[in-house]
């Protein structure tokens, strides 16, 4: 009974009825939103990427990729505000004949692959470091040590800082006098 009077609240109410549409039209978007972010995970899944580890120690956060088949010239690493960004390509081998061959199986993933790490704010960017060896990505994120709290003596009587903050500036005194 109490769903009918509702029903009937927004037959006649043309503002409920405009509310009703809204709801709906939010709902069917919502709808398409997240199939359109399962399709896009799914096509991350699909692209190629990098195994990594990532330790630290009392001096530094190291991490270890794995890029194999990759050259050192095709990899980029970048820092902005705090994200590291490493950037490679693998190249498909120019020997294997692609147009006549057919494959049994292809599980080997070639083309641009990106990864983006988060920072944490004890990192020194300055003295990043990265070593290529073997197919094998190292790089060292060296910590800043931490600063020592300081003691703050308290003086009296508006000594240093506060007394040149209260006399006044030589251009005032000209001003006033003139």
């Amino acid at each position: 009974m109490i769903n009918l009077e509702l029903w009937r609240d927004l037959r006649n109410n043309p503002r409920a009825s405009l509310k009703t549409w809204d709801n709906f039209s939010k709902e069917i978007d919502s709808f398409f939103d997240l199939f359109d972010s399962l399709q896009k995970e799914n096509q991350t899944l699909n692209t190629h990427t990098t195994a990594c580890d990532i330790h630290e120690n009392d001096k530094a956060f190291v991490l270890t990729l794995d890029m194999p088949g990759v050259k050192k010239e095709d990899i980029q690493i970048e820092l902005q505000a705090q994200m590291l960004s490493i950037v490679g390509r693998r190249q498909r081998e120019s020997h294997i004949e692609t147009k006549d061959a057919r494959f049994h199986r292809s599980e080997r993933r070639f083309g641009e692959f990106r990864r983006v790490f988060s920072l944490p704010e004890n990192v020194n960017g300055d003295h990043i470091e990265a070593n290529f060896d073997n197919g094998v990505l190292s790089i060292a994120l060296p910590k800043v040590e931490k600063e020592q709290a300081k003691r703050i003596t308290i003086g009296e009587n508006k000594e240093g800082f506060f007394q040149r903050l209260n006399k006044p500036r030589v251009e005032e005194v000209k001003k006033h006098s003139a």
